[in-house]
């Protein structure tokens, strides 16, 4: 009230000549209309201004996404940049919920500081960023155990370990199927090694990913030779699809050609999945197999929120103090994100597969790794998640489907269980559609359907544990 008596008062002396022709334009964070009290918006306060004008989001007004990001990035980008179409299309799919125009400058600005090329992708493009996705916790990362067991050199040797088992059980399956060996390899498969990885993933978070061979094939493959092309447009839009046939295949070899007593089948399977990873490692850049493709790694992302481990980092020092961003861009000596994660983007740190480089090339000691609540992270996701969403409904119908021939023996025929994995598909996304039915409304729908796809992955984990357990 005292605001508007004092616009009141400046505008009765511009009438009487007192002023000169003045005008005034104030901004408000939310929108308003004349008589609306709310926000401690008076009627006498809106009284005193000639035009209420309502800017819509956004994202609602799309048009101006791309104009605005290329002011940005002639600001910000040092050398000059430019978008490229992934980049575009990435801007446009952003819903720009929490600071509206200013989460686009942010976005871009820092997009500009990690880029290493002329060009900004889509990898560059960052949503997420902040602290609202953080659940609170322990930070363990200091402890002397976690110290001792994370240092690159143990972390290396690890990976090793693991590459050199795994390829001695692909040898003894091929070379000796009939022998005991060639045997016990292959139950160390599907009886120990199938449900250790399922398992670990909930109950601990993805350190699977950490020593995964398929990740080590991928990057041994990059020390030699690699051409470093970006993962392309089509790849990333169809990422969720493809992880999600590259798992149902997966589950269906598994039943269908009985690899629990198959060795060769198993090595057949187990060596195209490191020959892929291999591939994708030599002809793009980083590892866009484990980022957009890997069957494993998508699970791993849709259960990493109800684990009880998480990468953070702190946003004043990443945001205001740092420059470089070596934990995106790497090092001389520690490689970037292998998956094209900032750990600045807390709501989606699920995508982070615990390499724990940045723990080691950030200069300001920002990132670190927190102990947390289980399930809780899960609440906290967006619709950014989206597409690691669809993979979370298909797969949990998948995973209760695949306990059926436990209880009807008749639907354990080749023919039926095929009709059981292609079912799950449209069974997954009726079921997407059903919560997105029950939680109408347009605002907060896509979040919602996000978070309750997580939480029925959580189900979904014990329907797979319990059909591992069958092994």
């Amino acid at each position: 009230d005292q605001l508007a008596g004092y616009l009141a008062r400046v505008a009765a002396r511009v009438d009487a000549g007192g002023l000169p022709d003045t005008r005034i334009v104030a901004t408000v964070q939310r929108g308003a209309s004349r008589g609306d009290a709310e926000r401690g918006l008076t009627p006498a306060l809106l009284a005193q201004f000639e035009h209420v004008l309502q800017i819509p989001s956004l994202a609602d007004r799309p048009r101006d996404i791309l104009p605005l990001a290329e002011a940005v990035l002639a600001r910000f980008g040092r050398p000059a940049k430019r978008l490229s179409e992934t980049a575009r299309h990435a801007l446009l799919s952003m819903p720009y919920r929490r600071h509206n125009v200013a989460e686009l400058q942010e976005v871009v600005s820092l997009a500009a500081r990690v880029a290493t090329d002329e060009e900004v992708g889509a990898e560059h493009i960052l949503g997420g960023i902040g602290d609202a996705g953080v659940v609170p916790g322990v930070d363990v990362h200091r402890a002397s155990w976690f110290r001792a067991w994370s240092r690159p050199g143990v972390v290396r040797g690890l990976r090793v370990a693991t590459a050199l088992g795994f390829a001695a059980v692909i040898l003894l399956c091929f070379l000796a199927p009939s022998s005991m060996i060639g045997k016990t390899a292959n139950a160390a498969i599907w009886a120990v090694w199938e449900p250790a990885v399922f398992g670990l993933f909930l109950l601990v978070g993805p350190v699977w990913c950490t020593v995964c061979p398929l990740s080590t094939a991928g990057r041994a493959v990059k020390r030699v030779m690699e051409r470093r092309r970006p993962p392309p447009e089509w790849m990333v839009r169809s990422g969720p699809w493809l992880a999600i046939v590259g798992f149902i295949v997966i589950v269906w070899s598994e039943r269908v050609f009985t690899m629990t007593e198959n060795p060769v089948g198993s090595a057949i399977l187990l060596a195209a999945l490191v020959l892929a990873a291999a591939v994708f490692g030599f002809v793009y850049r980083r590892e866009v197999w484990c980022r957009h493709l890997c069957p494993l790694g998508r699970l791993a992302v849709a259960l990493a929120p109800a684990s009880p481990t998480q990468l953070v980092a702190r946003r004043t020092v990443c945001v205001s103090s740092c420059q470089t961003h070596e934990c995106y861009r790497g090092t001389d000596t520690i490689p970037g994100c292998t998956v094209f994660h900032h750990p600045l983007q807390a709501s989606q740190a699920h995508h982070c597969k615990l390499c724990l480089d940045c723990l080691h090339s950030c200069p300001h000691g920002s990132v670190r790794i927190q102990a947390r609540a289980p399930l809780r992270a899960i609440w906290r996701l967006d619709g950014a998640s989206a597409g690691v969403g669809l993979f979370t409904y298909v797969v949990s119908v998948l995973a209760i489907a695949m306990l059926l021939p436990a209880a009807f023996p008749a639907l354990a025929e080749p023919l039926m269980l095929t009709a059981l994995c292609v079912l799950s598909v449209p069974g997954g996304l009726a079921l997407r559609a059903l919560v997105q039915w029950l939680f109408g409304g347009e605002s907060g729908r896509e979040d919602t359907t996000v978070r309750v796809g997580f939480a029925l992955m959580v189900l979904g984990w014990g329907a797979l544990i319990a059909a591992q357990l069958g092994n």
